[in-house]
């Protein structure tokens, strides 16, 4: 039974796929178990058709994070993985990208401060310097990547948004009517 004055925490959701082969579910566990983690729940399924094998495992308990991290980096070498992992309690690290139109971007950046989308904003990064209050308002940095919409301007302008979005190094970026 569940000790009532320990809060719940969510568990840790790790997918997989890869191409099917034996030993995939074996290691997955045995790492799992290595870094003092849990199964709380997993599935997992091959398409025999394109012989790819998927899982999505819950894993809960006192998992030892770098030691998971390093097996899991063998791992994904030896059997050519795909993974995510989700943590609870690690927000994802977003950037925010609009253009002329801020009502997307304003209501992104108002549910974080209301705490109804838990995100950490690293930027809101447009091509039009009109966003950059918008930004200030919310404390989020702006990033201006100029340039316009044909030929080369445009082609400065990409290549800006790509550079802005490398430095920055989100987890996601959100196209808030971004161009």
């Amino acid at each position: 039974m569940a000790d009532p004055t320990t809060p719940e925490v969510a568990p840790s959701v790790l997918t997989l796929q890869c191409a099917d082969q034996p030993g995939i579910v074996a290691a997955v566990a045995n790492l799992i178990a290595d870094s003092g983690g849990n199964i709380a729940n997993a599935d997992q399924h091959t398409d025999r058709e394109s012989s790819v094998f998927l899982q999505r495992i819950e894993v809960d308990g006192p998992v030892d994070w770098e030691a998971f991290d390093r097996g899991l980096a063998v791992l994904v070498e030896r059997f050519g993985m795909q993974w995510a992992l989700h943590r609870p309690g690690t927000r994802a690290r977003v950037a925010i990208a609009c253009s002329g139109e801020l009502y997307c971007a304003a209501d992104l950046l108002n549910r974080v401060e209301l705490g109804e989308l838990d995100i950490e904003v690293v930027a809101l990064v447009s091509d039009k310097e009109a966003a950059a209050p918008l930004a200030a308002r919310h404390g989020v940095p702006f990033v201006h990547v100029g340039g316009g919409l044909s030929g080369e301007e445009r082609a400065a302008q990409e290549a800006a948004f790509a550079a802005a979005l490398d430095e920055l190094a989100p987890d996601l970026v959100v196209l808030a009517r971004y161009m």
